[in-house]
């Protein structure tokens, strides 16, 4: 993924990002990094609501409702949905989160566990 594709969606959705940037560790893995001393208590990214992936947001997607309404015993509902929601919104060009989505790993093999 262009990296520019999603600073442009982020600032146009009013996202700010200080004093960091993503970027390529190894050819697979990325991931953001410091381009600038931080002090702390500095906000490195401000998202605003809109831009989020929340419990509401899955609830627009028809088979995350209905995972919501399975009510899982065993995993939490709303972990189920935002799966359910991510992978189907993927696959969706005009969702409003496309940019961001696409950026997602294409495989498993892609996935850091550390680094």
């Amino acid at each position: 993924m262009e990296f520019e594709s999603l600073s442009e969606w982020m600032n146009s959705g009013g996202s700010k990002v200080n004093k960091c940037k993503i970027r390529y560790f190894t050819e697979d893995f990325r991931g953001v990094c410091a381009t600038q001393d931080i002090k702390a208590g500095e906000v490195l990214v401000h998202v605003p609501y809109n831009q989020m992936i929340t419990p509401k947001t899955t609830l627009t997607n028809v088979f995350s409702k209905e995972v919501m309404n399975m009510r899982f015993q065993t995993v939490n509902g709303g972990s189920m949905a935002l799966i359910m929601f991510v992978m189907t919104e993927i696959k969706n060009e005009f969702n409003r989160f496309n940019t961001f989505l696409s950026g997602f790993p294409k495989s498993f093999d892609e996935y850091p566990l550390c680094f």
